[in-house]
């Protein structure tokens, strides 16, 4: 995959990337939903509920704390924020949706960001879907996960024996595969290779295929990770696109970028959609009937207290802030982009040889002339 950008002077620079061969497929797109609420000020994280129709589980970007919001697919409102407690959110970077050993559908949440490459451990906090879509707060379980050296990484899949992290390298990154029922201090085992700047990954309604996305495409494969690439689909335009999800039926792919207030349904090719699989669960009116209340869920003091505002510390966590703005939250780097933020360098690097030449080159010529 080429990126082009504009170097000093005006000349084209280019970036080359590692391509695999697939047939790329023309896509087309259209707004679920738009949102204004002030809470979604970043998205990086995006799974469409297996307990709930219609329902999209989100989450911010760092800044937010640990918070998930159970949005309407259809309206794009907010029907519930939860909180997970006893969590510390460093950088919930992706979420997924799966079912447990005990059969339940539950929530990944992966805090798996380092921007810096630093982090010994990234965490892995798995919660059961709430049953009751109401503010409220829930407990996890959490999983201290390790990688061979430091990474930083946006996108998880989750498989009915398998989660998988899929790291964000500029150039390349790295499949990491972890067996479920996941265990603490779980060490990833390496089974392949991805394209670089890995913002997002999901796996199919059927199971067996599953999607990788940039900022600029979507990948399909078949089979588990690494898989077999089938296609490439160009994604809309956006400013930084950072999440994706299987549409339910399985003839689509929901998208969300950080600065944008819209979920986006690109149509996939009838070659490549899939046929859900059977869902085990009871159905009552077309829908799925909830399981009973898990009891990780923490019952909320009578009455349940009010989200606060977007702008007020939440009273109950006084070490953490509520969601800000995003041009406040974001480092320099996530403003502008990684593929922006690459081009910049290159550029300014080209800039000041090109300077430094013109400079000696006229040095040389005073030197001869004196």
């Amino acid at each position: 995959m080429a990126l082009g950008s504009l170097g000093a002077g005006g000349a084209l620079l280019a970036v080359t990337l590692p391509a695999t061969a697939a047939p790329a497929m023309a896509s087309d797109s259209t707004t679920l939903c738009t949102f204004d609420d002030t809470r979604l000020t970043e998205i990086s994280g995006l799974t469409h509920s297996l307990s709930h129709e219609d329902v999209l589980w989100m989450h911010n970007d760092s800044g937010d704390g640990p918070r998930l919001y159970a949005l309407n697919a259809a309206t794009c409102d907010v029907i519930a924020t939860v909180r997970i407690t006893g969590v510390k959110a460093i950088d919930f970077e992706a979420i997924g949706s799966g079912v447990d050993e005990r059969g339940r559908s539950v929530l990944w949440v992966a805090d798996i960001g380092d921007n810096t490459s630093e982090r010994k451990g990234v965490t892995l906090h798995r919660i059961v879907e709430p049953s009751d879509l109401r503010d409220q707060k829930v407990t996890a379980d959490s999983y201290s996960v390790r990688y061979d050296s430091p990474a930083d990484a946006e996108a998880i899949i989750v498989g009915d024996d398998a989660l998988w992290i899929v790291t964000k390298g500029l150039a390349s990154g790295s499949v990491l595969r972890f067996p479920l029922p996941l265990v603490d201090k779980a060490r990833a085992e390496s089974v392949g290779t991805e394209e670089g700047l890995v913002t997002d990954a999901a796996i199919a309604p059927d199971g067996e295929h599953y999607v990788v996305r940039d900022y600029t495409e979507a990948r399909i494969y078949a089979g588990p990770p690494p898989g077999t690439l089938i296609a490439r689909l160009p994604l809309p335009e956006q400013v930084q696109g950072e999440a994706i999800t299987w549409a339910p039926d399985g003839t689509g792919l929901d998208i969300a970028s950080e600065s944008d207030n819209r979920i986006i349904r690109v149509a996939l090719p009838a070659e490549i959609s899939v046929t859900p699989k059977p869902s085990d669960a009871p159905t009552e009116n077309g829908m799925s009937v909830s399981p009973a209340p898990s009891s990780t869920e923490v019952p909320p003091e009578s009455p349940a207290p009010e989200t606060p505002p977007a702008s007020q510390p939440n009273a109950d966590d006084s070490d953490e802030a509520a969601p800000t703005s995003a041009s406040s939250v974001l480092d320099p780097a996530e403003q502008l982009g990684s593929l922006s933020l690459l081009a910049i360098a290159i550029s300014g690097g080209v800039f000041l040889i090109a300077t430094i030449a013109v400079v000696a080159v006229i040095w040389v010529k005073d030197r001869r002339t004196a």
